[in-house]
């Protein structure tokens, strides 16, 4: 995972295709409703940021905090971050407690060592929510200096080239105009395209050129 392993603060979205009820340790039981989950979270330990997002992504068998168990039922999809020493994580939460798109599905949910505390640091949203829309907010309402970045995981569901050929990450799509829609940047390679592992957007919000170029898959 090309994640920096500088300190940051990041959201994890995690895309849910079914309705589940999902048991979250001593938090207790809960129905998982269809849609998007956006986890705020902030990395300060060993290895930063790629430390944090990959225990996440590993750690299905044997969960540990409560999003482990979420990213159990769903499928991680992309990841908002920023490099800053300061914990931006309560800044976040409010900016999207505020937002009328999200709604808290789970008191407490990343946040019950502080007792006396409701507050979630879990979101769902029906629609999958728009980096555009978040790097704007955050640099209207926060330091100008810290700058999000997107990091997408995979696709939220299978994608077609346009010309009836479904693709999936890792595997190859072949054709003469074979393309990839991020965010509504398209890259072509004009050959065929091989996605493997996670893209970093960067500020813009569009993929590099680099990851249209046709790469062997093993």
């Amino acid at each position: 995972m090309d994640l920096p392993e500088d300190k940051g603060t990041y959201i994890l979205i995690v895309s849910v295709t079914q309705m589940k009820r999902l048991p979250i340790g001593r938090l207790g039981t809960f129905d998982i409703n269809p849609g998007f989950y956006a986890y705020v979270g902030s990395a300060f330990g060993p290895g930063g940021l790629r430390a944090s997002v990959s225990h996440h992504l590993e750690s299905i068998a044997e969960p540990h905090w409560h999003i482990d168990y979420l990213v159990g039922l769903g499928q991680p999809v992309e990841v908002w971050y920023a490099i800053s020493d300061r914990k931006l994580e309560g800044d976040w939460v409010e900016l999207l407690s505020d937002a009328a798109q999200f709604r808290t599905p789970i008191p407490r949910f990343g946040s019950s060592d502080y007792r006396r505390s409701r507050t979630s640091h879990l979101f769902h949203a029906k629609r999958r929510p728009s980096f555009g829309w978040f790097k704007q907010q955050t640099r209207q309402t926060f330091e100008p200096e810290v700058q999000p970045r997107q990091f997408i995981l995979a696709p939220a569901a299978p994608r077609s080239d346009g010309a009836g050929s479904v693709w999936r990450p890792g595997l190859r799509m072949s054709g003469t105009t074979a393309e990839t829609l991020f965010g509504g940047c398209r890259h072509s390679n004009g050959a065929g395209l091989s996605f493997l592992g996670g893209v970093d957007l960067g500020e813009g919000g569009c993929p590099p050129q680099a990851i249209s170029s046709p790469q062997a898959l093993p």
